[in-house]
């Protein structure tokens, strides 16, 4: 019986030490004392409020934004941009094209009306990079005719077009997106002889074009208000040549944005084509000089440029790149400039001579012609309706500076022919420049041109 009552006395006691806890939290020294052991704590718990309110204040600024856009307020992206950025970034990547750096979005006006030291602006979604994608092939088939009709095909299932189709090849424009199928595909159509693919990024090149334009818009737009208001007649004429001068450099922007545009959205790839069975007619092989044996009208076969560039105009939109030089007409007119070894050292006038014996042969004629301390070769292709095809050559040294235009016709040849001389008249002379009878050449005379190497007869 004892020890039955002790076993009822613990829990009482429980009970009571509950009650007496729960008053003593209740009361005012209860609360005291929770806020000693708080303050005790140090700056632990201070930071992490902190860290909370920002987290906070950062998760409500999006909206705040998103609520000044709507009302008004400037240079605020909207509140999707920052959660977009990243997966469009790795898509550009995961399919070739780089997305632009920070700085770049930042220029691009990411943090407009931002104040410094306020949270970081949510950046704009990356562009796709801009480039041009060119492709060039030989192929030896052993019916070149059913070849060029497979190759047509092709293009039509993509959207494709022909710019171009000779005797001895055919050049097509195909959308961008299909460009390594379709070159892939037609690879496979014959065995290779050579192959090259050139990309041009113009990204930047593009920006800045359509950034002078809104700035020359701009200007233009204040100059016709500023002409309402001036009744002086000099100041009035110079600003309508300002004005002028101003509608003259936007209308060169846009047709170069134009071929841009063009050149981006649809690729060019230019087929070679070579019958397989031997027909006893002189081949490029043959040719000693390994440079000229290269030379493709349609296609870049030089890499490398390090000659004075040619300044062709307005006319001409140009793309360049570390190691390379071309500028193009909205009518196909091609321009291109590279750089190889001046060996044997000839002069002007030797190269011009060689290169009138061995590219002849493959060509209706050509025509010797110089500009200024240039010399070449103006070549006219078999075709019924032929393509003309210039080859000027600059030595300097122990580098030789050759330059190639490509006319696809008879209309474009007469329209841009007399213009390109001029460029060349015009362009400087490079240092160290060898002409007919004051070089180091081995040889100038045909007999020389016609020769090896190494300069023997």
């Amino acid at each position: 019986m004892t020890l039955y009552r002790r076993l009822w006395v613990w829990p009482l006691i429980a009970a009571g030490l509950f009650l007496f806890f729960l008053l003593f939290t209740l009361s005012g020294c209860g609360v005291s004392l929770m806020e000693g052991l708080s303050s005790a704590g140090g700056s632990g718990g201070g930071e992490a409020s902190a860290a909370y309110e920002k987290e906070e204040y950062m998760a409500s600024e999006p909206q705040a934004k998103a609520s000044m856009s709507k009302s008004g307020g400037a240079g605020a992206p909207a509140p999707d941009a920052g959660r977009s950025a990243a997966p469009e970034a790795s898509r550009d990547r995961a399919e070739g094209l780089s997305a632009p750096a920070p700085e770049a979005a930042a220029d691009n006006g990411a943090g407009a009306g931002q104040e410094s030291g306020g949270p970081a602006a949510v950046p704009e979604r990356p562009e796709k990079r801009k480039r041009i994608y060119t492709g060039s092939c030989g192929l030896r088939v052993a019916e070149p005719e059913q070849t060029r009709r497979k190759i047509e095909s092709i293009t039509e299932e993509v959207d494709g077009y022909v710019e171009s189709s000779y005797s001895e090849g055919i050049t097509l424009r195909v959308p961008a997106a299909s460009f390594f199928s379709v070159f892939e595909r037609i690879l496979a159509l014959g065995e290779i002889v050579d192959r090259s693919i050139e990309t041009f990024d113009v990204t930047e090149a593009y920006s800045d074009l359509s950034s002078r334009r809104e700035i020359a818009v701009r200007t233009r737009t204040r100059l016709y208000r500023l002409l309402e208001t001036t009744e002086d007649v000099q100041e009035r004429l110079k600003i309508l040549r300002e004005i002028r001068r101003l509608t003259e450099r936007i209308e060169h922007i846009d047709m170069t944005l134009k071929i841009m545009d063009s050149r981006i959205a649809y690729s060019r790839i230019s087929v070679r084509l070579e019958q397989r069975i031997d027909t006893g007619a002189s081949t490029k092989a043959e040719i000693p000089f390994g440079w000229i044996a290269g030379l493709d009208p349609f296609a870049r076969s030089i890499t490398g440029f390090l000659g004075p560039e040619p300044d062709p105009g307005d006319e001409f939109a140009v793309f360049e790149k570390l190691d390379a030089y071309q500028a193009e007409t909205a009518d196909g007119v091609r321009l291109r400039g590279a750089t190889t070894e001046n060996h044997p050292r000839g002069d002007a006038l030797f190269w011009q001579e060689a290169l009138e014996y061995h590219l002849g042969p493959f060509f209706a004629g050509g025509q010797p012609l110089q500009a200024g301390e240039l010399r070449g070769v103006l070549f006219r292709s078999k075709d019924l309706e032929p393509y003309y095809y210039l080859v000027f050559v600059l030595p300097a040294g122990e580098e030789l500076h050759v330059y190639e235009v490509f006319y696809p016709d008879a209309d474009t040849f007469e329209g841009h022919h007399e213009g390109v001389l001029d460029v060349f008249r015009r362009l400087e002379q490079a240092g160290g420049a060898e002409t007919a009878g004051g070089g180091t050449a081995e040889a100038v005379s045909g007999r020389g041109a016609r020769g090896s190497e190494d300069g023997a007869v």
